[in-house]
């Protein structure tokens, strides 16, 4: 452990000593970063932020269309098709071990397992202006009084803060959970949940589009990669109406939906917006693809990650934040997409990132897929970028997620209140 510290010290200092060599020569604006904005250093030195749903200045890299080489590369193996899908899976696998040895092996623990937390994910995106439900109650069920469950009012969502794939949801209209169409009661909560469970109770989201008044908003669910968001699923788990498209929001702020994608196990929605829900006017999608850059901006490290949102009538609200996204599972040509992406993406920054050290358990299967696929250095990265970057890379096993792990549930729950009330004083 003294050796590893070392080597960790001396690594730092080299890092920083290449930073510093970079921002000198290169003759751009540096950028400076907070916890709470990304600004340009003029901005900062005069004492002036920036626009909360601003995209930042650092990530406007330019329109490279990756998406699209992705999916022509992809389209192009023919029979291979399948072998290529299963890398994704193997991906995701090697990222889990990989984390979950650096957890158990020196207690080190990054930034999105920590806000992959849900009350993690809640008190950042809080944090960096992006709005969360409000939450009536965090703790444990023994801990929930009847009357206070009389004091959620008439809609109301229960989440279990330890489960996945929505697993213990309630989603609660009138009485009633809209997801099994049972009743719900005080009693429900002991029946449902064990007494030491965690959970948390928090506002009903209505969803912005009309045709899902009083019914579970749709998801938004955006695969971020080096800190671009490139895919979305749509996906609307509403009883009798469940289904799942795929759009690429890559080329620009507009949602395409992308034919020949599908789910494992959804069907697809219809693609022309005539049933409810998933055609957005372009404003809305603006501020969904907006405030999914805020948060893409601000976590250290441009590893993949994805972040799934609602469309309110209050505008964007977070949903989740997920580490692990259906544990890789796919199909052939979805498969076969992310595993481009993520390849291309983790090896923009020189192979600097976390997501390049995964691949490194994969060397052989993720050269012959390069190799195959045609993948080189498909992204253009600046000085000024790589500066940034290194900066925001040494962040990304983090003292603030090493700390959040330490918290009890109260603990974590304590600070998701207290950070959504200076959120609503605002």
């Amino acid at each position: 452990r003294r050796l590893r510290k070392m080597i960790r010290s001396f690594s730092s200092t080299l890092i920083l000593s290449i930073i510093l060599l970079i921002v000198l020569l290169d003759p751009t604006p540096a950028v400076h970063v907070t916890s709470n904005e990304v600004c340009h250093e003029s901005e900062a030195n005069s004492g002036t932020t920036c626009n909360d749903m601003d995209v930042s200045a650092e990530n406007n890299i330019g329109n490279y269309f990756t998406l699209e080489k992705a999916i022509d590369s992809c389209n192009s193996t023919g029979d291979k098709l399948n072998e290529y899908s299963s890398l994704y899976n193997q991906i995701v696998s090697a990222r889990g071990l990989r984390w979950k040895k650096f957890r158990e092996d020196a207690g080190e623990v990054n930034f999105i397992q920590m806000i992959n937390d849900k009350l993690g994910g809640y008190v950042y995106a809080t944090k960096m202006g992006v709005r969360t439900p409000r939450v009536f109650y965090c703790g444990i069920v023994k801990g929930l009084r009847r009357e206070m469950q009389q004091s959620f009012g008439d809609r109301y969502v229960v989440r279990p803060l330890n489960g996945n794939n929505a697993q213990g949801f309630l989603v609660v209209k009138d009485g009633v959970n809209v997801l099994k169409d049972e009743k719900v009661t005080y009693d429900t909560f002991a029946s449902e949940y064990e007494l030491e469970d965690a959970i948390m109770v928090e506002e009903f989201v209505e969803s912005a589009n009309i045709k899902y008044d009083g019914l579970v908003p749709p998801d938004y669910k955006f695969h971020v990669f080096g800190g671009r968001p490139e895919i979305m699923w749509f996906v609307d788990r509403n009883k009798n109406a469940k289904c799942k498209n795929y759009y690429g929001v890559s080329s620009a702020q507009e949602l395409r939906f992308m034919e020949g994608f599908l789910d494992t196990e959804l069907p697809i929605c219809s693609p022309s917006g005539d049933e409810r829900g998933h055609y957005l006017d372009p404003s809305r999608q603006e501020a969904l693809v907006n405030a999914v850059q805020v948060l893409a901006d601000n976590i250290p490290g441009k590893n993949w990650v994805r972040i799934d949102m609602y469309d309110s009538k209050n505008g964007p609200i977070l949903g989740e934040f997920t580490q692990f996204s259906s544990n890789g599972n796919a199909t052939p040509l979805d498969g076969c997409v992310m595993s481009y992406l993520f390849i291309a993406y983790s090896e923009q920054y020189g192979g600097w990132t976390d997501d390049a050290a995964t691949l490194s358990r994969l060397k052989d299967k993720v050269g012959n897929f390069k190799n195959e696929l045609g993948i080189d250095q498909v992204i253009g990265i600046s000085a000024a970028e790589m500066a940034f970057f290194h900066r925001s890379n040494m962040d990304f096993f983090s003292l603030e997620a090493r700390e959040w792990y330490q918290y009890n549930v109260m603990q974590k729950c304590q600070k998701v209140m207290e950070a959504q009330h200076e959120f609503y004083q605002k």
